[in-house]
């Protein structure tokens, strides 16, 4: 399955109610995703914010605020590469994965590579699986959210788990900040089933 390029992920935003445009106009008001180290991205119905900031070591802090049935959930994740969730803390709960620091300098801005470690998978500090974690740089696009336009890398990650179901997702990780701005949970032949799409970003 070719990966999720503009005009796929327009026609998979819209079937999941995703407001998101495509058009290549630039706004004055566009985001410099270049300068600084801390962005918001947001989507405005369902509402969903994240806050990102790009850490000294590279790995990326994320808060998350979404609105699900009235009801307001707050997450924090820390990633490695922009892509790879090692630590996610909610009111509910506490999940690690953890792997050998190797993978966290895996360059993702050059396409066509593929990074993969062996994992453990651990909730409130318990060890529930275990298993492999594989990165793919597939290649470089440009996505355009609320009139401009951003160079992204598509990446497809594959968290293969001894216990559980395995996880496919297509992420737009953003060349200039490392940070996610767009994700698509996939099939294993690679099918979008649904996305997370955004109609805002800012640079704070």
């Amino acid at each position: 399955m070719a990966p999720l390029l503009p005009k796929t992920l327009a026609i998979c935003a819209f079937a999941f109610g995703s407001v998101l445009s495509f058009s290549v106009e630039v706004s004055a008001a566009c985001a410099n995703l270049r300068d600084g180290n801390t962005f918001t991205v947001t989507r405005n119905q369902p509402f969903l914010q994240t806050t990102s900031t790009v850490q000294a070591d590279g790995s990326v802090l994320e808060h998350r605020s979404q609105t699900r049935n009235g009801k307001t959930e707050k997450i924090t994740t820390t990633y490695w590469n922009g892509v790879a969730a090692m630590d996610r803390k909610s009111s509910s709960s506490h999940i690690q994965m953890k792997a050998d620091k190797n993978l966290r300098s895996a360059d993702l801005t050059k396409p066509s590579k593929t990074y993969s470690a062996p994992i453990e998978l651990f909730i409130n500090g318990k060890k529930i699986d275990q298993g492999t974690f594989t990165i793919k740089t597939v290649q470089k696009t440009n996505l355009s959210i609320g009139g401009c336009t951003y160079p992204v890398m598509v990446v497809r990650t594959s968290l293969l788990r001894e216990k559980g179901a395995p996880i496919y997702e297509e992420a737009l990780l953003s060349l200039d900040a490392g940070i996610l701005l767009g994700n698509v949970a996939m099939t294993d032949d690679w099918s979008p089933k649904h996305g997370v799409f955004f109609d805002k970003v800012e640079a704070q």
